[in-house]
């Protein structure tokens, strides 16, 4: 009998604890999402379970084939496009797994301003943002930018500090209020 959905996400939280970061990420990115593990045809093609172990694995390049064969198709673009990601992630499409942590970050920021757009704490950004262009007093715009540094600054100490914990979603969505806020991202 299938696991539960709870049930699934422990297994496969077991099971990426032996895993590269590539797939634990993969994984940690399909349970936020709550879509892919909740769908049977999905778990029917790419999901193993060992109850032997208590774990569940994701077959990366099962998934992947099905995903190209167009098993997915009558999903939404956006819930496609998770799991595209999601698959390449965990199939170490990427290679992060061989980068080293120059190049890692690299990536991350660069997944990160793909979603984002460019950092909000560069003055480039910041010169180019409706912020800039509406905010007459140049104190004002000072102070406006130091406390975003600030904010951002302890969003990254949190990031370090908390390896592998929830603390990455909350940053980045602190980080996305930031800059809704100051009007340098468009309305989700």
């Amino acid at each position: 009998m299938p696991l539960d959905t709870p049930d699934l996400i422990t297994a496969l939280r077991r099971w990426t604890a032996n895993q590269d970061w590539h797939v634990w990420a993969a994984v940690e990115y399909l349970i936020r999402h709550d879509h892919w593990l909740r769908r049977r045809s999905f778990l029917d093609v790419a999901v193993r379970e060992y109850p032997e172990d208590g774990d569940a694995a994701i077959l990366w390049r099962e998934a992947r084939e099905a995903f190209d064969a167009g098993a997915f198709d009558k999903s939404s673009t956006n819930e496609r496009a998770v799991l595209d990601f999601a698959l390449a992630l965990g199939g170490n499409r990427y290679r992060t797994s061989q980068m080293g942590h120059f190049n890692s970050a690299a990536f991350a920021r660069a997944a990160r301003d793909a979603a984002y757009g460019p950092p909000i704490a560069t003055p480039e950004a910041v010169a180019a943002s409706r912020l800039w262009r509406e905010l007459e007093d140049v104190e004002s715009m000072t102070k406006v930018v130091a406390a975003v540094r600030a904010t951002l600054r302890f969003c990254d100490e949190l990031d370090v500090a908390h390896t592998k914990a929830d603390v990455d979603p909350v940053a980045s969505q602190l980080r996305g209020r930031i800059a809704h806020a100051l009007g340098l991202l468009p309305e989700a």
